[in-house]
């Protein structure tokens, strides 16, 4: 079954002189097909796009209308020259809320921007 992944630009989105970057902070939230948002979890998102199409950086998740959240690393590759998707993978969780019973697992998401809405929606 495939997820929906829906991130909404949050403060900036830089351009460069050949075309589209996803450096920047994002924020918005992932959750499965068919149910509301409110049942999927916060996410903030900063990612930092290398020349080369290398992407890393961070990103934290909350459950949602709670105390608990995840702080992990991300890595991956943006195809902004080719199809424009970006692939992300959570690498490492260091360092989560005290007491968490959340399971929070390592997600790959494969991700496209919308130049009309801003988003970046795709499936994890």
């Amino acid at each position: 079954m495939s997820r929906l992944f829906s991130l909404t630009a949050f403060i900036f989105l830089q351009l460069l002189i050949f075309g589209q970057t996803y450096s920047g902070l994002w924020k918005g939230s992932y959750y499965a097909n068919g149910t509301s948002p409110e049942e999927g979890k916060i996410i903030y998102l900063e990612i930092k796009e290398e020349k080369t199409g290398e992407v890393q950086g961070r990103i934290r998740n909350e459950v949602y209308n709670t105390d608990e959240y995840a702080l992990k690393q991300i890595k991956g590759q943006s195809k902004t020259n080719q199809s424009g998707a970006l692939t992300l993978s959570e690498t490492v969780v260091f360092k989560k809320s005290a007491g968490s019973r959340t399971n929070w697992c390592r997600l790959q998401m494969e991700l496209d921007y919308n130049p009309e809405t801003g988003y970046l929606k795709g499936t994890y």
